[in-house]
């Protein structure tokens, strides 16, 4: 707290804020998910860390706590505007992260083989020309 009995927010707390933030919004994310709802999770998570910090720092009020949000926001912005967002960072945990849903399987198909697996039709000659026997 200052002399005004303010609460002064250290530089360590936003310095987590700007390079913890990023990757922890980018878990909660998901990739299929809009703009604005990703945009509402980085407000969210900004305001539970502001929050955090106003209540570990001292006593909590409205003033403080803006002030508080205001910093952090702006932080963690910055921070992702210049180093998580040019190096993909953020992106690629948000993919790896993701929940996304198997595809449907393929009409008939039991199982797929996968590449260079050769599927054997009986009804089909093989490749040196004989017959093959189905029991």
């Amino acid at each position: 707290m200052d002399e005004n009995g303010s609460i002064d927010i250290s530089v360590v707390d936003l310095t987590y804020a700007a390079f913890l933030l990023p990757p922890l919004i980018a878990l909660i994310n998901q990739k299929s998910w809009r703009k604005e709802y990703k945009g509402l999770v980085f407000f969210a998570v900004c305001i539970v860390y502001s929050t955090f910090v106003v209540i570990l720092r001292g006593e909590v009020n409205w003033h403080d706590w803006r002030n508080v949000v205001i910093q952090v926001f702006a932080a963690t912005t910055a921070a992702y505007s210049w180093f998580w967002g040019p190096t993909r960072l953020g992106s690629r945990i948000e993919d790896a992260t993701s929940v996304t849903h198997p595809p449907p399987p393929t009409e008939g198909a039991l199982f797929d083989p996968g590449p260079g697996t050769e599927i054997i039709d009986p009804n089909r000659p093989a490749r040196d020309g004989t017959t093959r026997a189905v029991q």
